[in-house]
């Protein structure tokens, strides 16, 4: 982007060219540029993708894997504890391992993309005007302590719906186990209105 913008600033200095032949030769050389960057951005981009991509893929298996041996291998003991019922832990063999797949997948190409042009763009900045950059540099920061605000918030939203998802998978989970003596107590609309309540914590 920082290289993107030097082009695109020397385009607009072309049209402010009077010479008929040296116009036709910085246009040809911008768009030329303009071509040899988007070429250079899309393979970039391509190979990122497919890179982290990958590594995210086998990252994931190799956590459900690690995952499931380390459960099978507990004590009985370990499964009597109410955090650690069937239904929470399969929720979170479910759901963990593809989270962590995509806080390293195109999330994290975005971020090394995003440092990558951060760093570049402040130098190209600083180097044509250092009083703009100054300015722009503060609206940044004060603009990334508030993206920080906001992510701890939706942090715990987050936490919080886990939390929901894991009560109401393991309420479903056992009542279908126990299928039979839900109905001989009768308790069919009451793990229902359970199940609902569970799930509705996630949405408000």
């Amino acid at each position: 982007m920082p290289v993107f913008s030097i082009v695109f600033g020397q385009m607009f200095n072309t049209f402010s060219l009077e010479d008929e032949d040296q116009l036709r030769v910085s246009a040809f050389i911008n768009s030329l540029a303009f071509v040899v960057l988007g070429i250079i951005q899309g393979t970039s981009a391509f190979i990122c993708i497919a890179l982290y991509g990958t590594s995210g893929e086998r990252l994931t298996m190799r956590m459900r894997l690690l995952s499931m041996k380390s459960l099978l291998r507990q004590d009985v003991s370990y499964f009597d504890d109410p955090r650690h019922t069937p239904g929470k832990l399969t929720t979170r063999l479910a759901s963990d391992a593809p989270n962590v797949k995509s806080a390293i997948d195109q999330r994290m190409a975005s971020i090394v993309q995003g440092v990558i042009s951060l760093v570049s763009g402040l130098a190209v900045a600083f180097f044509f005007g250092w009083q703009m950059s100054f300015i722009t540099l503060l609206i940044y920061i004060a603009l990334f302590a508030t993206q920080i605000l906001l992510n701890r918030l939706v942090a715990n939203r987050d936490e919080r719906d886990i939390r929901s998802a894991e009560n109401a998978g393991k309420i479903a989970i056992e009542s279908i186990e126990n299928i039979r003596t839900v109905q001989a107590l009768t308790k069919e609309s009451y793990l229902h209105s359970l199940f609902v309540r569970s799930m509705q914590r996630t949405h408000r």
